[in-house]
């Protein structure tokens, strides 16, 4: 009986049979169907990055390009700590000279990640079967992390493109023989040759946006090299590959030199091994290494998934597929099935990042890191569920009908990192930074945290002093650690009223204070879920336990300790300095010894308010006996920041002389003298 093919996918038809229509439609207008479905994606993308303020990441981002020139952006000390290569933060910086909206700004990650739908919808497609591709740009047009991803400012959308490209190129050079007649710029030249060097050039951009995607290199290295010595591409292609290898690897060394290098030992990694990246990050002593593997892998599907359920399911149809692959193969010439290359495709770079992760070099785990994974993932996961439908299209769209939107709906993104949409909507911001501007007038202190700093910079006009400390995100608990450092170092005084601003992820700051520990708070107004605006006044009660327990105990060490120091002799103390935050106000001290036992006591947050508009009138204050506590929050100019060593010491016209400590080195006591007056005061001695 004669045979003959319809359709896209080959399906074998006899003569005289009625075909399955809309099969052989599917198959026949499968680019227009992907075409559809990544349009589709476009708008979720637009959608997502419209209306929204920035997150504190990508308020982060902007900073970093927010410079009068590129030469600017590339030389700050910043971007030399921020752990990733500055491809990114080129384009950026370009593309906003454009426009600075949020829109305009997320614009770019939203472009690259549709085209990187295109590309992962191509490779699959050429690398596995149509239907595998038709699967895998499904999954990832709704994956609910890629699209977020793909509307945020930030170089994930990018690393998408990237890969997913070089993929294809890559696949398109191994396969493909003839030479290019479609580019009049390329025509005559050999189809592997040009495919070839646009995949060495990906790779080099990828390295050069992502540090991460150095294992993607070497994995796709790996299983090229294989392919290479099984099917001899030709001289020129592999010449290509390895002048492409090479130059990667040139790459890779220089930014190890001039840039990986130096992160090394730095805050930032400190940060990241041990705080927000502990979990992907191996602890030897601590994790067993086939629980760490397990864990971490388990933890990349759910990423990419948003649930944990979905991704225990996608990690065992990549496992299922990768066994299809490795044990039946696809159908190849001459009837031999294709194994293990293709296998070997979707776990070796598993492998290479296992490796590294065991061996400290990388985080391995589910979080937007491992974006360099997804093509793999995606891969074994497509391919699997088209094996599944025997590569049939209308139960995979029919599918995709049913349960796309049902994932939509039961996905749980990381709180920690997420915000809800109807919380981060621009006019919320708009409306916190306007109060702000009610409550503080220009010049005025504003305390925040890090994530809320980069907002208010990236929302409030100038004109105000943003005061944090080195910390992330405030909790309840630590708050008033950090409120009393930031006020004693701006000087405030007791009773003065500090606006607070908190913002961004996490917990919402002032909920915490009010519900967790009764506080009240003034001119408190909530902005959604993650913005509060509310007014502390300075000595208020909102300290932890530990730091009230620290206060008190601070108080009476000095308050003993200046009932017991004596100043040297031959000298009419002025003044007794004291610490601002732990001064009572109208107090008298008696330092024994004096000429006058009563002193006025002076907080040293007025004596710098007068020094810095007048410095020489510091002399005014000497002979002088200063209270010191040790590791003092408080601003102190360098001269007398030198008493926290606990020894005297000659800083510029000053002597300063320690005149005693608490045996728990807690507070201490110096007397301040002019180097003149110390050298008359050595001179009576000696007569």
């Amino acid at each position: 009986m004669r045979r003959f093919r319809l359709g896209r996918m080959g399906t074998p038809l006899k003569a005289g049979m009625s075909p399955f229509l809309l099969e052989v439609w599917l198959e026949s207008h499968l680019d227009l169907i992907a075409f559809a479905v990544i349009a589709g994606g476009l708008l979720l993308r637009l959608a997502a990055a419209t209306g929204s303020y920035l997150n504190p990441d990508e308020a982060i981002n902007w900073l970093f390009v927010n410079q009068p020139s590129l030469g600017a952006v590339l030389s700050q000390e910043g971007l030399k700590l921020n752990p990733a290569p500055p491809f990114f933060y080129i384009l950026l910086y370009l593309w906003q000279l454009i426009g600075s909206s949020d829109f305009l700004l997320r614009l770019p990650a939203v472009l690259a990640g549709t085209a990187a739908l295109w590309f992962a919808y191509k490779w699959l497609g050429i690398a596995y079967n149509p239907t595998t591709g038709l699967i895998g740009v499904i999954l990832m047009t709704f994956a609910p992390e890629v699209i977020q991803l793909s509307a945020e400012v930030r170089y994930y959308a990018t690393v998408y493109f990237l890969t997913f490209a070089a993929l294809y190129f890559l696949e398109r050079a191994l396969q493909e023989n003839g030479a290019n007649r479609d580019i009049p710029a390329l025509r005559g030249v050999p189809n592997r040759l040009s495919m070839m060097v646009a995949f060495s050039a990906l790779i080099f951009l990828a390295i050069y946006t992502d540090y991460q995607t150095i294992w993607f290199a070497i994995a796709v290295g790996i299983y090229t090299l294989i392919r290479m010595i099984r099917h001899r591409p030709g001289g020129a292609v592999t010449g290509v590959w390895i002048a492409g290898q090479a130059t990667s690897a040139v790459l890779c060394a220089s930014l190890y030199v001039t840039h990986i290098s130096k992160l090394r030992g730095t805050v930032i990694e400190q940060e990241a091994r041990e705080g927000w990246l502990r979990a992907s990050y191996f602890h030897p002593g601590q994790d067993n290494p086939l629980l760490f593997v397990f864990d971490r892998t388990a933890s990349v599907f759910q990423y990419f998934a948003s649930s944990r359920i979905a991704g225990a399911i996608a990690l065992l149809a990549f496992l299922a597929g990768l066994a299809v692959l490795l044990f039946q193969g696809l159908p190849g010439q001459a009837g031999k099935p294709r194994r293990r290359p293709l296998g070997m495709r979707l776990i070796l770079p598993f492998v290479v990042i296992v490796i590294a992760a065991l061996l400290r070099l990388s985080p391995f785990g589910g979080t937007r890191h491992s974006s360099y994974l997804l093509p793999f993932a995606l891969g074994g996961v497509s391919f699997f569920l088209a094996w599944l439908t025997r590569r049939k299209l209308w139960p995979v769209l029919l599918g995709a009908i049913i349960l796309m939107p049902l994932w939509r709906l039961t996905t749980h993104p990381n709180p920690t990192w997420y915000i809800e949409p109807k919380n981060q909507r621009r006019e919320l911001m708009t409306a916190a930074t306007r109060y702000v501007k009610e409550l503080v007038p220009p010049g005025g202190l504003v305390v925040c945290d890090i994530q809320t700093e980069v907002l208010l910079r990236r929302y409030l006009s100038e004109g105000y002093r943003i005061a944090r400390t080195n910390v992330w995100s405030y909790t309840a608990q630590d708050f008033g650690d950090n409120f009393l450092y930031l006020t004693e170092a701006n000087g405030c005084r007791q009773g003065d009223s500090v606006c607070v601003v908190s913002a961004g992820w996490g917990e919402n700051l002032a909920r915490r204070l009010v519900h967790d520990y009764g506080q009240r708070l003034t001119r408190l107004r909530e902005f959604g879920d993650n913005i509060a605006v509310f007014i502390v006044p300075v000595g208020s009660e909102i300290l932890s336990d530990s730091l009230a327990c620290h206060v008190a105990q601070a108080q009476h060490k000095l308050d003993s300790l200046s009932a017991h120091i004596r100043p040297l002799p031959g000298t009419s103390i002025h003044t007794v300095l004291w610490p601002s935050r732990y001064l009572v106000p109208g107090s008298r001290f008696l330092v024994p010894g004096t000429k006058n036992q009563e002193l006025r006591t002076i907080p040293y947050s007025d004596v710098y308010r007068v020094c810095q508009q007048r410095p020489e009138l510091f002399g005014s204050y000497l002979p002088a006996v200063a209270l010191w506590i040790f590791g003092t929050h408080e601003f102190h100019p360098e001269f007398m920041a030198y008493m926290n060593d606990g020894e005297s010491y000659v800083a510029g016209d000053y002597q300063f002389t320690l005149l005693g400590a608490d045996p728990d080195t807690m507070v201490a006591a110096y007397e301040i003298r002019t180097r003149q007056a110390s050298a008359t005061g050595t001179a009576s001695e000696r007569q």
